[in-house]
């Protein structure tokens, strides 16, 4: 009996040897995900207590993954209105709103993360740099209303700075493969 019971422990230890790898595995995929990104986001998870358990991406400055929500962050008017959605989603609720922090305009998103039995154990954020986005729309809505005007060359100007501002123009024009779906999927 003694021996199944050593055979059982040391099927045990390689199981959790193998998970820890896999583990390892995935969180370095998940960090080059992150590193090679090419949209301004950043991602983050908390335990319940709002100790960061990880921290990764380009959209905002973080501190230091290990300290917890309220210390995260550079910039104290971001790090208030997350530690308050965080606080709002630790109560079971999804959080969402976009700050303008300085010159950088970030979309947040707070998710609660629950047990099967429906208890909050964290919660994941998600920060996405809207600047170029909002840059784009304001230069598009303005050109309208020259447009509108009569205003012909500065509305096209503003068109032109619009499309200029526009990050996916960027990526487009990189020569990343833009594959064309069929009409009609044939699976």
């Amino acid at each position: 009996m003694r021996r199944d019971s050593l055979i059982k422990l040391q099927q045990l230890v390689d199981d959790l040897s193998d998970r820890d790898e896999q583990l390892k595995r995935d969180v370095s995929a998940f960090n080059d995900f992150f590193e090679h990104f090419p949209v301004p986001i950043t991602v983050w998870s908390t335990n319940r207590n709002g100790d960061v358990l990880t921290c990764k991406g380009n959209a905002i400055p973080c501190v230091d993954s290990g300290k917890s929500i309220d210390g995260l962050f550079v910039c104290a008017h971001f790090t208030h209105h997350v530690v308050t959605g965080h606080a709002s989603a630790m109560e079971g609720n999804v959080v969402s709103f976009m700050i303008e922090s300085g010159d950088p305009v970030y979309y947040v998103h707070l998710v609660p993360q629950k047990t099967n039995e429906g208890s909050v154990t964290g919660v994941v954020g998600l920060a996405w740099d809207i600047t170029t986005n909002v840059s784009m729309l304001g230069h598009a809505t303005n050109a309208l209303s020259l447009l509108r005007e009569g205003n012909v060359e500065e509305g096209v100007s503003l068109l032109k700075e619009a499309v200029k501002s526009s990050r996916l123009k960027s990526l487009i024009e990189s020569g990343i493969e833009m594959y064309q779906m069929p009409e009609q999927e044939d699976l």
